[in-house]
C-alpha cells in the first residue's frame, strides 16, 4: 500500500510539472514572445480599412501591433516586423498603402556609361556619389519607383536612398556590426520618413537619422552615412566625365518616363495633386509640425547632421531668383562652402570643406528634418550673399 501511495505521488508530481510548463508556454505566447499566426478578425479589419473605394489611398493609418508584431500592411494581416524591442511608440509607426517590398529595391544594379545612355536630358535630376576613384549617379526617374539601391562601389557595399515622402537623398554603408546587410522598403513610415528594413534580421531603420528603431538591433546599431549630391545630369557629367550611371534595364517593368508622385489622391478625395508642387500635402505627417515663422514645411533644405560639437544646421535657399550664390561659413571648426545654383542645367546645392568633402550633408524637406532634429539652427541664404 505504501508503494502504491508513493507511485501515485510520483504521478501527481509529473502531472503538476507538465501543467505548470503548459501554463508558462501559454503565458509566454500571449505576452508576445512567440510568433502569433494570422487571425481572421485582423484580416477582416485590414480589408475593411482598405476598401477599393477608399479615397484616401495615400493617407497613412496607424499599424496594429498584434502580440508584438506589425502586420505586413493594412491589407494583409501577415506578421511582418517584430516590435517587441522598439525605441519609439509603436502607435507612431504608420502603415502606408504599399506593403513590404511593394516598392521593390534594386539589388546588384546594372550600370552603364554616359555613351550608352539614351534617356537622360541635361536637366534631369540625379543623385551622385563618389567612392575612391569611382563616380556613379542614380537618376531620380528610376529612384522614384524603387527608393532603394543596394550597390557595391570600390568593393564597398553601399545603399543609395531617395525617399519621396521626405524628399531625402541619402547614402550609407551596408556593412553594419560585422554583417553585410541588404535593405528594402518596409511599407511603414515614422516621423515623416519611409522606414527601411534589412532582410537579414528584419530590423526597421530610419534612414534620416540612421537609427535602428525596431527589431533585434534596436538601440544597438547605427548605419554610417556618406555624402551624396542631388544635382542634374549635365552638371554631374561635366564634373565627373568618367561616371557610370544606373541603367533603366532594371529587370522590373516600370514606366520610368512617368512620375508616380505627379498625381496622388488628395486626402479629401477632391481630385489629384502633384506631391512635389502642393505645399500643404504631406503623405506621412511628422510627430511635430514645423514651427510657424520658419521655412515652409516642404522647402528643400541642405541640412548638416550633428558634428563633433553637436551642431546641426539647415541652409534654406532663396525663395526667389535664379542666380547662383556661394557662401562660406565656419561650422565645428571647419570652413564650409555652401553653393546654391537653381539653374536647370547646373542645379546644385552642396556644402563642402577645404578638401571638397561633406560627409554630413543631406537634402530633404524641412518638415522631416525639423521633426528629427528640432534643435536645428536655420540659416537663410540670400541672393545678395557671396563669400570668398
Amino acid at each position: 500500500m505504501l508503494r502504491d501511495l508513493r507511485a501515485n505521488r510520483s504521478w501527481l508530481w509529473v502531472f503538476s510539472a507538465l501543467m505548470t510548463a503548459c501554463a508558462v508556454i501559454v503565458s509566454y505566447g500571449l505576452s508576445g514572445h512567440l510568433s502569433v499566426p494570422d487571425v481572421d478578425w485582423l484580416a477582416d479589419r485590414a480589408e475593411a480599412e482598405a476598401s477599393p473605394d477608399d479615397p484616401a489611398q495615400w493617407r497613412p493609418v496607424p499599424s496594429v501591433a498584434l502580440h508584438g508584431w506589425l502586420p505586413e500592411s493594412r491589407r494583409s494581416s501577415r506578421n511582418a516586423f517584430n516590435v517587441r524591442r522598439c525605441s519609439v511608440r509603436v502607435s507612431d509607426i504608420l502603415d502606408m498603402p504599399p506593403a513590404v517590398d511593394d516598392i521593390p529595391a534594386l539589388d546588384n544594379p546594372r550600370c552603364i556609361t554616359p555613351q550608352q545612355q539614351r534617356s537622360l536630358r541635361p536637366d534631369d535630376e540625379v543623385i551622385g556619389v563618389t567612392v575612391g576613384d569611382t563616380a556613379r549617379c542614380y537618376p531620380l526617374a528610376i529612384l522614384r519607383w524603387h527608393c532603394v539601391v543596394n550597390d557595391v562601389l570600390e568593393g564597398q557595399p553601399v545603399c543609395l536612398v531617395f525617399d519621396p515622402l521626405s524628399g531625402a537623398s541619402l547614402g550609407f554603408s551596408r556593412a553594419v556590426g560585422g554583417d553585410m546587410l541588404s535593405f528594402g522598403v518596409s511599407g511603414k513610415a515614422y516621423n515623416g520618413v519611409t522606414l527601411l528594413y534589412d532582410r537579414e534580421h528584419r530590423n526597421l531603420w530610419s534612414p534620416l537619422t540612421g537609427e535602428c528603431i525596431a527589431g533585434p538591433w534596436t538601440r544597438r546599431a547605427v548605419i554610417a552615412s556618406f555624402p551624396v549630391e542631388r544635382t542634374c545630369w549635365a552638371s554631374w557629367l561635366q564634373r565627373h566625365p568618367q561616371t557610370t550611371l544606373l541603367s533603366r534595364n532594371t529587370g522590373i517593368g516600370r514606366p520610368y518616363d512617368l512620375d508616380p508622385y505627379a498625381q496622388v489622391q488628395r486626402p479629401d478625395a477632391k481630385g489629384t495633386v502633384n506631391y512635389w508642387q502642393d505645399p500643404g500635402l504631406i503623405l506621412a505627417p511628422p510627430l511635430q509640425p514645423s514651427p510657424q515663422g520658419g521655412p515652409a514645411p516642404k522647402t528643400v533644405v541642405l541640412a548638416l547632421r550633428p558634428g563633433s560639437q553637436g551642431a546641426t544646421l539647415a541652409f534654406v535657399p532663396p525663395a526667389a531668383g535664379n542666380q547662383p550664390l556661394s557662401v562660406v561659413r565656419e561650422v565645428d571648426g571647419s570652413r564650409l562652402r555652401i553653393t546654391w545654383d537653381p539653374r536647370p542645367a547646373s542645379r546644385t546645392f552642396t556644402a563642402v570643406d577645404e578638401r571638397g568633402e561633406s560627409p554630413r550633408q543631406v537634402t530633404c524637406f524641412w518638415f522631416a528634418w525639423y521633426s528629427a532634429y528640432p534643435q536645428t539652427q536655420v540659416v537663410y541664404l540670400h541672393s545678395s550673399a557671396s563669400g570668398g
